[in-house]
């Protein structure tokens, strides 16, 4: 059997995470035996539960700032993990992980915890990290390509953009790569999908049986992938690609706990940054800002044409102005989910969210993650009834607001832990079957 010690190093890690994240029930022990290592996820993820009650509803359109504990379907997880550990013949198993795709990023840094290196002046991107006794090698960069896989790999987990039809065209090779790894035994795929949740393209790599897919990480998923045995939902993450930091400093912008609203209240009661196109929801919004007289008190930026980079001063103005903001306004685009969300509790901006599935042809919530986890966000379904939740959220305390805020944070810092034990949870329960 193996002998198990507590590092009371992780321990004293640990605990300063729960302090600082207001969760509790998670326990990481360590179990060691030459080079063998294996961190086992113990129980769910719970934050902690305020007493406030600001929330609000407008139609069905919910504050949602007093909200159960967030509650986490870790038993099945927890079982996998804890079977692993009762295992003599528990080995180390190596994983290769290789990301042709910006949500890599957020995946490797944002939602496992590691830290990219730039090797070669930035042809290739290096970091690794640990789920179970899974030891994880992520390469990322110009010089990934589908041919350096090594021959000798095992297990392989990659990371695709199939966003549109030239993304697939580069993402294809990739998987018609794997029946050529000789000792290939299963693979797991995150995958960006197409906005319109169709992905077609997927369905042959997973119906055939030598590309040894055992699981699928899908944005974009809709309901009919959603229902397939393999496939998972994830969340769309940051814009890193636009080079969107994985911290901010949000703390910056709180100001001390107060009871007043001058003092707990930012610049702006909200923010607006997007691409208004004709006949849209967006639309909609931006007139509704309009004529009601929002335009002084809300930070607003349209254009008319979507540009997918950024200059270094409108990166700024637009992190800034979330940090800057009290609320952050989110309208659909092509797909309901939008970057938006995230990035604006990364900076402590409550976000108002337009609760409509978009588009129809996905035939599922997008939101169903972030409602699932008990996101504290404004729902709206329709932005005619945004000047009566704005006059309402004015009237809350200064502490109420407060409140709502940091719960914000710590929510987005559980959620990311979540996908974490998700992730992990599922590869190890996929890769150890293949091994045993």
């Amino acid at each position: 059997m193996l002998k198990r010690r507590r590092c009371s190093t992780y321990v004293i890690l640990f605990c300063a995470i729960v302090f600082l994240l207001g969760v509790v029930g998670v326990e990481f022990t360590l179990s060691s035996r030459q080079s063998k290592t294996v961190t086992t996820v113990a129980s769910a993820v719970m934050p902690a539960r305020h007493d406030d009650t600001s929330g609000a509803v407008v139609n069905r359109s919910s504050f949602n700032t007093h909200a159960d504990p967030i509650e986490y379907n870790v038993t099945h997880w927890k079982g996998v993990f804890e079977d692993l550990n009762k295992r003599a013949d528990v080995e180390r198993i190596d994983v290769e992980v290789w990301g042709k795709a910006a949500i890599g990023t957020y995946f490797i840094e944002a939602i496992l915890g590691a830290r990219l290196e730039s090797k070669l002046n930035g042809v290739w991107f290096l970091a690794r990290a640990l789920c179970s006794n899974l030891h994880l090698t992520y390469r990322s960069g110009p010089g990934v390509l589908p041919h350096k896989v090594p021959k000798t790999a095992q297990h392989v987990v990659l990371v695709l953009n199939g966003h549109n039809d030239d993304k697939i065209k580069t993402a294809t090779p990739w998987l018609d790569m794997l029946p050529t790894l000789p000792n290939l035994k299963h693979v797991g795929l995150i995958v960006l999908g197409y906005e319109d949740c169709s992905n077609t393209w997927l369905k042959p790599y997973l119906d055939a049986h030598e590309y040894k897919i055992r699981f699928v990480f899908l944005v974009y998923g809709g309901k009919t992938w959603l229902s397939h045995p393999k496939v998972q939902q994830w969340p769309l993450g940051v814009a890193t690609y636009r080079d969107f930091p994985l911290e901010l400093p949000y703390y910056q912008s709180l100001g001390p706990l107060a009871s007043s609203h001058r003092q707990a209240r930012r610049r702006w009661l909200c923010n607006l940054q997007a691409t208004i196109y004709p006949n849209t929801s967006r639309e909609v919004l931006l007139k509704v800002l309009q004529d009601n007289n929002y335009t002084t008190s809300c930070f607003i930026e349209a254009r008319k044409d979507w540009h997918p980079t950024e200059t270094g001063e409108s990166k700024q103005r637009y992190q800034q102005a979330l940090l800057s903001s009290d609320y952050t306004l989110a309208p659909v685009g092509f797909n309901s989910e939008c970057y938006r969300w995230y990035e604006a509790a990364a900076a402590g901006s409550i976000p108002i969210v337009e609760d409509r599935i978009q588009p129809p042809s996905c035939g599922t919530d997008p939101l169903a993650l972030i409602k699932e986890s008990n996101a504290p966000f404004i729902y709206l379904h329709n932005w005619h009834e945004l000047p009566a939740v704005l006059k309402r959220l004015q009237g809350r305390s200064g502490l109420e607001l407060e409140r709502h805020r940091q719960r914000l944070v710590r929510w987005y810092e559980s959620f990311k832990l979540q996908s974490r034990i998700r992730f992990c949870s599922t590869a190890s329960q996929a890769f150890n079957s293949a091994a045993g």
